[in-house]
């Protein structure tokens, strides 16, 4: 309340001023006798006095500049009685026409951005209609299938949206394993990176590929881009592909599926397909490793003691290309587990071949939770090693786990591809996909 009383006292000067300037207005111009000017100075200079902000201040000053340039004796009578108020009075005047000139020039250069961007509004819509109508014209001029394409370009202009960008993609046909129990092809570990199912070159941070669950889908049509996206295919078990996309990319998913025993749809082979098919699939068939055969008596021996605690420990014979590799991470680290379950007071009774038997399970477990969170890898741990405590645990995966030992390693895993690619090979070329 004080502060609203402090304001209005503060004001109360410049109204009175404003008060009389407009009732001098409000004559007609230069009626003011000098007796009546004087005396309207004389009230106007002792109030003006009492004010000493300089915005009010200049506020007064301009009202009285409006009450001598509509009456000249008050004009006079303030030059007589008050030269220095005069003197303020005139720098006011010019002041307030500064000001208002400034005032004008900003409204019209608003009006004439808001007519520009008015006439920029008006073209473009004029642009956009004129699209819509030969579009239209278009669409009534051709068949049902430019018709058609003519609607979607219509459309595409009524919303103001960029252009599809063209892509290929792989549609699954078959069982898919989820993500957490697949392994990822090693290739596309190492050469990609993934954020939300989208593949990332590592090299260029470039998206290569994107996996949508129900397909995998690229704008690319490089033979390696290709062969990594039927890789993890493959990997996530689609037992057959359909191919959609540009005609290189057909050919090249047709011939890098076909090749591993994949089934695809969408890609009629040529007869030059089916030769490089041929060729790709016995490549595929005679790749092989092998042991050096010069190696030393010692470390031979070492390594079939190696072995040994692996193939004991391996006691699976249905080994696909995924459970293989799984298979050599496990018995590289059976050494390590062995070591780590020594510690664990409840295994102290088992012998070497179940101890063995153990590790080498601790392993798959590993390999199982190895992209996984550190947390959710460590608690797959710790449930397995209480599991393992368990007198019964062992004699639960040998019958689970019934098979000989010669059926259980990536060389027999290996063997079986080789027949089944070179039995693919003596296909008929004529046959068509």
């Amino acid at each position: 309340m004080a502060t609203t009383q402090s304001l209005e006292t503060r004001n109360e000067p410049l109204i009175a001023i404003d008060a009389r300037a407009e009732r001098l207005e409000q004559m007609d111009k230069d009626s003011l006798s000098a007796k009546d000017a004087r005396r309207q100075v004389k009230a106007d200079a002792l109030t003006i006095a009492k004010i000493d902000a300089p915005e009010l201040r200049f506020h007064a000053a301009a009202a009285m500049a409006l009450s001598a340039d509509h009456q000249a004796a008050y004009k006079t009578a303030l030059r007589e009685q008050a030269p220095a108020i005069a003197d303020e009075v005139d720098a006011a005047r010019q002041e307030s026409g500064r000001r208002t000139a400034e005032k004008e020039e900003r409204k019209r250069f608003d009006s004439e951005v808001q007519g520009r961007a008015q006439t920029a509004r008006e073209m473009r819509d004029r642009i956009a209609e004129e699209a819509i109508r030969a579009a239209q014209a278009t669409a009534q001029e051709a068949g049902q299938e430019a018709s058609q394409q003519a609607r979607e370009r219509v459309a595409a202009l009524r919303n103001a949206q960029p252009p599809a960008t063209n892509s290929v993609d792989l549609e699954r046909r078959g069982r898919e394993l989820q993500r957490a129990e697949m392994i990822m092809p090693r290739r596309i570990v190492q050469g990609y990176t993934e954020i939300n199912g989208k593949f990332f070159a590592n090299d260029s941070s470039r998206l290569m590929f994107e996996d949508k669950g129900e397909k995998l889908a690229t704008s690319g049509i490089s033979k390696e881009l290709v062969a990594d996206m039927v890789s993890l295919a493959r990997a996530k078990q689609w037992e057959s592909l359909k191919l959609t996309g540009s005609i290189e990319f057909r050919r090249e998913a047709w011939l890098q599926a076909e090749s591993q025993g994949i089934r695809t749809q969408g890609y009629t082979p040529k007869d030059v397909d089916l030769a490089a098919l041929k060729v790709l699939t016995a490549e595929r068939a005679t790749n092989a490793i092998t042991p050096l055969q010069d190696r030393k008596p010692q470390e031979a021996d070492q390594s079939r003691g190696q072995r040994g605690f692996a193939e004991v420990a391996a006691p699976r014979h249905d080994l696909n290309k995924n459970q293989a590799v799984m298979h050599a991470e496990a018995s590289k680290n059976v050494a390590a587990n062995l070591q780590v379950l020594g510690k664990q007071p409840g295994l102290a009774d088992h012998s070497t071949e179940n101890l063995a038997k153990i590790a080498y399970w601790r392993g798959i477990v590993q390999e199982e939770s190895k992209h996984r969170p550190q947390s959710v890898k460590e608690e797959a741990l710790a449930r397995f090693d209480r599991q393992a405590e368990d007198p019964q645990f062992v004699r639960r995966i040998d019958e689970q786990t019934r098979g000989s030992i010669d059926d259980r390693t990536i060389d027999r895993t290996s063997k079986r591809e080789r027949d089944s690619a070179q039995e693919q090979a003596r296909e008929t070329p004529e046959q068509s996909l």
